[in-house]
């Protein structure tokens, strides 16, 4: 079960079946606010792109329009004809942003196009910024699989959560107290370069989450035109969650 919120082109919520008891699980954080909350869609960029776009770019701050939900499967389109008030200042491409969302066994696909309707090429660097439920105490003992570098006992989650990035190639899994995440790439041509992890202090309004972020460019990406999608063609980026229970 999924849902959705077409202001921002937010998966607000998604729940999991523990086999064993039958009981679902909310897996998506649900925060104070709804920047705070499931996964918001980072479009045209991740992070500061050096460019007249907004940190993380506009996607998640505007309106999109709901073309299926079932409750099991969401698609939202975002067209840039609609935000021309947003685009002609930050960035002046003619475009067709889809999501697709299917919950399915545990697993939830995420599928985005981004169709160039232009007559230029066009640079993006898109992302995904998915909030997972963790409670704040424990978060040292997160472990992962294929996130080289990271270990969460050496962060202080108090007062400074990591905001690190680290490659990323296909699959990787976060092994939590009771469950197990496992982020997968099924881009054809693994799009997915890097894995963010981010969180709040206890000191803020929301702090009982940790992000795995996959990112296809960081900070800087479009100016460095890492991707570019040709006038007419479409580029497509697939995702796999999966949740099993422990």
């Amino acid at each position: 079960m999924i849902k959705a919120n077409p202001y921002g082109g937010y998966i607000t919520s998604w729940h999991a079946t523990n086999p064993e008891n039958g009981k679902t699980k909310e897996i998506l954080y649900q925060g104070s606010s709804l920047k705070r909350t499931g996964i918001p869609p980072l479009f045209p960029c991740w992070g500061d792109s050096g460019t007249d776009l907004r940190k993380h770019g506009f996607a998640r701050d505007v309106e999109w329009t709901v073309i299926r939900d079932s409750g099991r499967e969401i698609s939202m389109e975002l067209d840039s004809h609609d935000i021309r008030d947003i685009t002609d200042k930050e960035y002046p491409k003619d475009f067709l942003v889809t999501i697709n969302a299917i919950s399915e066994n545990n697993n939830l696909y995420y599928l985005m196009s981004v169709k160039n309707r232009g007559n230029e090429n066009m640079e993006i660097a898109p992302a995904v910024h998915p909030y997972f439920n963790v409670d704040h105490k424990d978060k040292r003992k997160i472990k992962t699989e294929a996130i080289k570098g990271f270990d969460a006992s050496e962060f202080d989650w108090d007062k400074s959560p990591p905001d690190n990035d680290y490659r990323f190639s296909k699959s990787a899994k976060i092994f939590l107290p009771d469950r197990t995440i496992e982020i997968e790439d099924t881009t054809p041509n693994n799009v997915f370069k890097h894995m963010v992890i981010w969180s709040q202090p206890l000191n803020s309004p929301d702090y009982n989450f940790v992000c795995f972020e996959p990112v296809t460019g960081l900070a800087g990406a479009i100016k460095r035109k890492e991707i570019v999608v040709a006038p007419g063609k479409t580029w497509e980026m697939k995702l796999r969650f999966t949740v099993s229970f422990h």
